[in-house]
């Protein structure tokens, strides 16, 4: 028996001490979450019923305000690596990666914000299927549409972006959702 545990939790504390358990629950926490849920599914409903684009949750928690859809071209968009910088999309371990050994696409899927298990994720696959999927179908926003800050800085849709900067280059626009 442990003496004393305390387990973080994103939304509680947990704290046990001889045995007993005591948990403090972060209600500020739980409120912002659900206000953004709520706010996320008015904004995609009406994202979807307007122009039938489809807006990933994980992207809208980084959106600070009220959105616009806009058509950009590829080469507009900045995509954050480093503290406080940017660089443009084909300076970029996800685009340039595309042109490089499957085995290091491992790499460019960490810097797109995903995890990649190498057990379970076989990244190659994942960029070769998405790819067979804009080159079948194009750029689809009903499926899941690029978003940016208003500044035109990537949150969501680097590997999107990537692949269709290589197949139709820099001057190519999309449809995306950017902050006002």
């Amino acid at each position: 028996m442990t003496l004393i545990s305390l387990k973080k939790k994103k939304d509680r504390f947990v704290l046990e001490i001889l045995g007993f358990r005591l948990t403090f629950y972060r209600y500020l926490r739980i409120l912002r979450e659900i206000y953004l849920t709520v706010h996320y599914q008015d904004l995609n409903d009406r994202l979807k019923s307007k122009f039938n684009v489809n807006m990933p949750k994980e992207a809208y928690y980084h959106l600070s305000g009220d959105v616009e859809l806009v058509k950009v071209a590829l080469k507009d968009i900045k995509v954050p690596c480093g503290h406080r910088k940017t660089c443009p999309l084909d300076q970029t371990k996800c685009y340039q990666s595309l042109f490089e050994d499957p085995e290091k696409m491992k790499y460019a899927y960490n810097e797109g914000g995903v995890y990649v298990n190498s057990a379970i994720d076989n990244p190659a696959k994942r960029i070769k299927n998405l790819e067979e999927s804009l080159g079948g179908n194009g750029y689809d926003p009903s499926k899941c549409v690029v978003v940016l800050r208003k500044n035109n800085i990537l949150i969501d849709g680097a590997h999107r972006c990537a692949l269709l900067y290589k197949k139709y280059g820099g001057d190519y626009q999309i449809l995306v959702v950017r902050e006002k």
